[in-house]
């Protein structure tokens, strides 16, 4: 995967060559590569990577001469996501798109294998670095927080039910209190369930794990 074969540099006259912006910035593109010598403006939109000309005045001192440092930009193209699943641009409509590799993962494969000298590699590190900040973060940080407002229903439950007992009528509240924090990972399992199918789904052997502590949390529930 360190092949240069996955990642190249290049430089189109239609991209700037210097910015004020020093940041590394990782951005996905679905386009043609033919298209991409004019598509500056597509992979960054936003005003901070905007060609210097076009606002060079923002840092401008008052007698008109621009203080900012410059720096170099490198622009590299990673080709590993190619490897799995993904969509492309339909060249006979633009407002749609192509499925390429469909239901090949990537990341499944390389979990899969036993070669552990893939996550040296600083090209599949980009890959995952890219996929995380742009889906897997906020996935799993929902996810966890999810669990813990789960976990403090238990525990509440346990306290105001068991412990130190409140009067019937207010059981109920807790209940529901209960049941709302185990609706996330239910439903979560439930599609997971019906997009592999039984069988895929329980030929691993976590999710028995999990149809035990959401199921029987929902019976915990009914009871």
């Amino acid at each position: 995967m360190n092949s240069e074969i996955f990642e190249f540099t290049f430089d189109y006259d239609e991209w700037p060559t210097s910015h004020k912006n020093k940041h590394e910035c990782i951005r996905a593109y679905n386009g043609s590569i033919f298209n991409l010598r004019d598509s500056y403006k597509i992979v960054f939109p936003e005003k901070c990577y905007k060609i210097i000309d076009m606002y060079a005045h923002d840092h401008s001192e008052p007698d008109g001469k621009d203080t900012s440092k410059i720096y170099k930009i490198k622009y590299q193209i990673n080709l590993l996501a190619t490897i799995g699943e993904h969509k492309i641009e339909d060249p006979d409509d633009p407002n749609s798109y192509i499925w390429i590799n469909y239901g090949n993962s990537l990341m499944r494969l390389v979990a899969d294998s036993e070669e552990m000298e893939i996550f040296n590699s600083e090209k599949f590190n980009h890959l995952i670095e890219y996929k995380w900040n742009q889906y897997g973060q906020k996935h799993h940080l929902f996810g966890s927080f999810m669990h813990a407002v789960y976990t403090f229903s238990m525990i509440v439950y346990i306290f105001k039910v068991y412990l130190y007992p409140i009067e019937i009528e207010y059981h109920f509240y807790w209940t529901m209190l209960l049941f709302l924090g185990i609706c996330y990972p239910w439903g979560y399992d439930f599609i997971q369930l019906v997009k592999d199918g039984p069988k895929a789904y329980f030929s691993d052997p976590w999710n028995y794990l999990d149809f035990v502590y959401i199921y029987g949390s929902l019976v915990n529930v009914y009871l």
